[in-house]
């Protein structure tokens, strides 16, 4: 079984197109590990893109972190990031 792993996106979308075109064709699945949105300024893009690529999504400290930015008073473009999202 042929799998790709792709984690840390980071709401990338020039990053993230870049990893994709290089994956192989003949892949079983790909899984993604999480941290889709935070710090880059294509979150919805990038969650969309994911959604039909990717077999398995795990949820990642960011994307769960979409919900409560609080912990991230001390990083202001984290919490920025978090609460744009």
């Amino acid at each position: 079984m042929r799998v790709s792993l792709i984690s840390d996106i980071h709401a990338n979308l020039p990053a993230l197109e870049i990893v994709l075109e290089s994956m192989p064709d003949n892949l079983d699945a790909v899984v993604c590990a999480g941290d889709i949105v935070g710090y880059s300024a294509w979150l919805a893009a990038c969650v969309d893109r994911i959604r039909p690529t990717c077999n398995v999504v795990v949820q990642g400290n960011q994307d769960l972190d979409v919900w409560d930015p609080d912990p991230y008073v001390h990083n202001e473009m984290a919490r920025a990031s978090l609460e744009y999202a």
